[in-house]
Formats: C-alpha cells, sequence, structure tokens
C-alpha cells in the first residue's frame, strides 16, 4: 500500500465520522484506485450520503476510475438516487453501464428499474420488464412480492385500475400492503363497494387488516358523511383486534361531527377511554 493510499483510507474514515461524504467520495476512489479492497457496506454508507444530499450524477463521474469495482449494491444505491430525483433515463444508462464491467443485478436492481419505468410514465414498459422477469430472461431473478406491489401501483398511479384489477389476481400469494393498495384504488375511484369486497376478500384468506387499511376506508366514510358505513368498520376493526391509531380516532370523530352525532362520538370517547385503561398504546 502506498503513502497515499493510505492517506486516503485513513481520510476516508475520518469524513465518514464527520459525515463529509463529498471529502469520502473522493478519499474511497482513491483508495479503490490505489488497490484497496472497500467492503460494501462502506460502499453503501457513502454513496447513500452523496445520494441523500442531492448528488447522484457527481457520485457517478467520480466513481468512473474504479467503475468495474463498484458492487452491486453501489449501482443500485446511485440507480434509486436518479429515481428519487427525478431523472430515470440516468439510470437505465447506469444500468447499461453496471451490465457493461459485468456487475450482476439482484431483485433489487430490477425493482428500481420497474419504478423507474414508472417515473418515466410508461408503465407498459414497467410491465414488459415485469413479463420478462416471469419468464426468467432478466438476471435480476423471477418476481417477487415487492416487484408485484410495484406494477400494481404503477397501474393505478396512471389511472388503470381495472388493469390493476386483473393483474391483483395474478399475485400468488397479495399481503397486506397489496390489498391496501388495492382497497385505496377503489376509494380514490368513488367504488366503496368494490373496496369492501376486497377488504372481505383480505380477511376470507387469512390476511389480517391493519389501521392503515380502515384508516383508508373511514376516510372515506368521512368525505362521504357516510356514518352507518364508518360505525360498521369501526366496530369490525375492534373486532379483529386491529389496535386504532391517533388517525383512526381522527377520522372516525370527524365523521360523527359531520354527520351531527355528537352521542357516538360521546361513545367513542368512553370506549377509547376503556381501551386506554386496559392496553398499552
Amino acid at each position: 500500500m502506498t503513502e497515499e493510499t493510505s492517506d486516503a483510507l485513513k481520510e476516508l474514515w475520518q469524513a465518514m465520522i464527520a459525515e463529509d461524504w463529498p471529502l469520502a467520495l473522493r478519499s474511497l476512489v482513491t483508495a479503490q484506485f490505489g488497490g484497496v479492497p472497500i467492503l460494501d457496506r462502506t460502499y453503501s454508507r457513502v454513496l447513500s450520503g452523496c445520494v441523500n444530499r442531492g448528488m447522484p450524477e457527481a457520485t457517478e463521474k467520480a466513481l468512473e476510475p474504479v467503475l468495474d469495482s463498484v458492487p452491486v449494491i453501489g449501482f443500485n444505491i446511485l440507480m434509486k438516487g436518479y429515481v428519487k430525483n427525478g431523472c430515470p433515463e440516468k439510470c437505465f444508462d447506469l444500468h447499461n453501464k453496471m451490465l457493461g464491467v459485468g456487475a450482476m443485478p439482484s431483485a433489487i436492481t430490477s425493482g428500481i428499474l420497474l419504478d423507474a419505468h414508472i417515473a418515466n410514465h410508461d408503465v407498459d414498459r414497467a410491465v414488459e420488464l415485469f413479463r420478462a422477469m416471469e419468464r426468467g430472461e432478466h438476471a435480476g431473478g423471477k418476481p417477487n412480492s415487492v416487484h408485484y406491489t410495484t406494477i400494481l401501483k404503477g397501474l393505478i398511479r396512471a389511472h388503470r385500475v381495472p388493469d390493476a384489477v386483473e393483474f391483483f389476481k395474478e399475485i400468488p400469494k397479495p399481503d397486506v400492503v397489496a390489498f391496501s393498495t388495492l382497497i385505496k384504488a377503489h376509494c380514490d375511484s368513488g367504488t366503496i363497494n368494490l373496496s369492501l369486497q376486497v377488504l372481505q376478500n383480505m380477511i376470507d384468506i387469512g390476511v389480517m387488516p391493519d389501521d392503515i387499511v380502515f384508516n383508508t376506508l373511514l376516510s372515506n366514510c368521512s368525505r362521504s358523511k357516510n356514518v352507518s358505513l364508518g360505525h360498521k368498520l369501526f366496530n369490525q376493526m375492534m373486532e379483529l383486534n386491529v389496535v386504532p391509531s391517533t388517525t383512526t380516532l381522527e377520522h372516525i370523530s370527524r365523521l360523527y361531527y359531520k354527520t351531527s352525532r355528537p352521542d357516538l362520538a360521546a361513545k367513542l370517547h368512553e370506549r377509547v377511554s376503556q381501551l386506554s385503561a386496559s392496553t398499552s398504546w
């Protein structure tokens, strides 16, 4: 190890402690270029620090001398940074460079690419990539639950709720996030009855709804002043032993006051007081 490389390594640790990410990045590149093995977690911390400062492009440029040594996690962090900063096209360019230096994409890489297509307002390209993953034609592997949910959200974001409903049927084992996403889509589309059907299907197959699911439904009831449905949903929530959050109580209280039902609001307050006395919130 040369003196310059040794100094760069010391500077790297000092910069990381001080959270001086531009200096840490320069030191990392110098040390890596000098032949010092850099741990994946070090790349992760330094590149995350740079990306969180909104500098994915400058970070990629600084890494060019050692790009063939950057681990997959480093490429993933930068690609995600481009998507987060509204530059999905640069995410695709970096992915091509990643393949060019022989780095093997991971399942996380595939998820970032799906996000990038959706952020680029091209959900059809995201679906194409997903289908290629299903056929085993993508190095990132077969789709997992996160990939399914990403496509589901992408279709909904593109205002293609009927397509999202059909795609939902393809999910092998939909989890609470997938169900919650579809329920919210139906609520936002004004089809509350369909959202209630999804809720019942969710319960029937043994996926326990959480407070977020009920908050979505109760918010809809509050907006539409549907006190009977809101009251029924809150009771169902209690029967399922789903602990109401502060947001839950705000939605149901607002509904009762909007519909001039102070009696129900008073009962709610009493019920919550009883729960508080017997439960750790």
